[in-house]
Parts: C-alpha cells; structure tokens; sequence
C-alpha cells in the first residue's frame, strides 16, 4: 500500500481531510459502523482504520431476514472481518415481520436502526458511522423531487444527525461511488455483492441503475455530484428560515396543551404564507408525530385564513379553527 500521508490524491488522504477539516471524526476517537458486508460498509471500516490508526472500531451487522440464500453469508464475512482487525463485532437479527402498513423499506430500517441504537447505547461510542456516500444522496434527492417535497425534503441525507439519543456521521457523504470502487480494488479489499441491490422492485434501485446513467449520458456526466450539492445549498437556507419560523411561534403562541394549541391571530394571519405553513406544520406534529401537513394542505390553509372565521380538518383526526382573535389546532380522543 502506498503511505496515503505523502498522496493527496489518495482517497484515504482525501478522507482524513475532510472528517478532520469537518470535525466530524477525532483521530482517536472510539466508533460504532454499521456494516452489511457491502462494498460501501467495507471501505468506510478500511478508511477509517487507515486514516486514523488510534481510533477503535467495532462493527455491528444487522439481519433483515429478507434474503434467506446469502444472508449469513454477509453475517459470517463481518464476524471474520472483525475478528481480523481484532474489532468487537455484534449481531442482531429482525423481529418477526410487522408491518403496519410501510413499505418494506421502511420497516427494514426502523428494524435496523432499533439494532444499532441499542448496541450504540451499549458500547457508548463517540458516534454510530454508516457509509451513505454521494451517490446515495443523489438517489435521495432525486427519489425527494418525484415525490414533490419541499425545501426540507431536499435537505435528503445529513453528513450529521442526532436521531433518538444516538450521533450518526456518514463521514462518505462527499465522495462518489466510482472512488470507493477504485479504493477497494486497489486495495484488493473483498466484500459481499447483495442481489437486491439490483431488484427493479425498489424505487431507489430504479432510479440508480435507469434514471442516474441516463442523466450522466445525456444531460452532465457529474449529475450525481451536481445533485449532492443541492442539500448544501439548500440547509443554509432553511436554517434561515427556521430562524424566521421560531420567531413567529413565539410572538403567536398564546397556549399549548397536549391536545391543543392556540395562537394569536391577528400575528400569525399578517406573517407569510410559507411561516404559516411551516408553524402549522411544526404544530401538527407536536399534538401527533405521525402527523403532518401535504402540499395539499396549502391550499386548504390559505384559503382559511383568508376569511374572518373557517374550520378545516387536518390529518390525524387534528382540527384547525380559527376566528379574528385566535386560531387552535386540536386534536380529537379517538
């Protein structure tokens, strides 16, 4: 192997830049990957380990229990890989399947996520690492664009995110799939294949193997890293406007309750529809996190707040009422 130290064209070079330029890995710091055995997974451990020799791994895999032929085939390469680089290795397989009306994406992950964040807790690491790179985020924005999100939506993957107690850093982010691929041959690194990844089932794999090398063949041979760039650019502008989003709360908020909220309204029906909206939204959630506003919700609200006193139902079961003086998100016991 060359020393990466003395090659700034190295993707281990490259790498070390970034998470140390970013902050968002310490030289010899102690963290948890979350590790399929996939191409991704396998070089975000050898990168890591490579461009900080101090830091102390483990690798925890997780068993969907959706592909019965190679499933503990992966199982079986971490717990040799672990064991090879003397990491700590943990396993975990899916509950019996429920699921409660989501995609099989979605419960997958819930499934998995519940994994790792119970080992995070377990072992206290500085952070749980996964290995979603920029073509990921690609994907993630254009899947966001079909479906018809707004500014937060394009927001797509984060490079850091506290979710439910747990610090995940996807310190891949910025660099494509067509690196990590370089890096592991030339390292002769091995790694296992998922077959899933090419079922035309899933939209995401759609979009990867059809929709991304259309793009790069006939409009930018960079789509997937213009692409990336757009949650960026993007997060700046929504950190402002949730400045501008917090401000209205508090000068509007007259009292919250766990099943009711009440605004002041001749504040809150002066602000811009986009502030009223995102309040709304915020507010809906708050009496029910499942909740949440649609782009057809705009609409209905606008509409709402145009005229002296209106009543409107929102998702959930939450109604929305509101007069010259006040305007009260409810939501009804059912």
């Amino acid at each position: 192997m060359r020393d990466s130290a003395y090659d700034q064209k190295s993707l281990v070079y490259r790498f070390q830049r970034h998470a140390l330029s970013k902050g968002v890995l310490k030289p010899k710091g102690s963290y948890l990957i979350g590790c399929s055995g996939g191409a991704d997974s396998v070089a975000l451990f050898h990168l890591v380990r490579m461009a900080f020799p101090e830091t102390q791994l483990a690798l925890a895999h997780f068993n969907h229990g959706l592909r019965a032929k190679t499933a503990k085939r992966d199982e079986l390469f971490v717990k040799k890989l672990a064991a090879q680089y003397r990491a700590p290795f943990f396993a975990g397989r899916a509950e019996k399947k429920n699921q409660k009306k989501v995609s099989i994406e979605e419960w997958a992950r819930a499934q998995r996520y519940r994994f790792l964040s119970s080992v995070y807790q377990k072992t206290k690491q500085n952070a749980l690492l996964l290995a979603h790179h920029a073509d990921d985020q690609a994907e993630t924005v254009l899947m966001r664009m079909c479906q018809g999100t707004g500014p937060r939506g394009l927001e797509a993957i984060r490079e850091v995110l506290v979710f439910e107690k747990m610090k995940c850093v996807r310190p891949l982010l910025p660099f494509l799939k067509t690196e990590i691929s370089h890096f592991l041959k030339e390292h002769r690194f091995a790694f296992c294949e998922d077959e899933t990844n090419r079922s035309p089932k899933f939209l995401r794999n759609r979009i990867r193997l059809q929709v991304l090398p259309y793009l790069q063949k006939k409009i930018n041979p960079q789509v997937a890293r213009a692409l990336a760039r757009i949650p960026e650019i993007v997060r700046d502008e929504n950190e402002l406007i949730a400045d501008l989003e917090e401000a209205l709360l508090k000068k509007t908020l007259k009292s919250s309750a766990k099943n009711k909220i009440v605004l002041r309204s001749p504040v809150f029906r002066a602000a811009h529809a986009a502030l009223q909206f995102r309040v709304l939204d915020r507010l809906v959630k708050k009496l029910d996190p499942a909740a949440g506003l649609l782009f057809e919700h705009i609409a209905l609200i606008k509409g709402g707040l145009g005229k002296p006193a209106f009543a409107m139902d929102l998702p959930r079961g939450i109604q929305c009422k509101g007069d010259k003086r006040a305007i009260s998100l409810e939501r009804k016991m059912r």
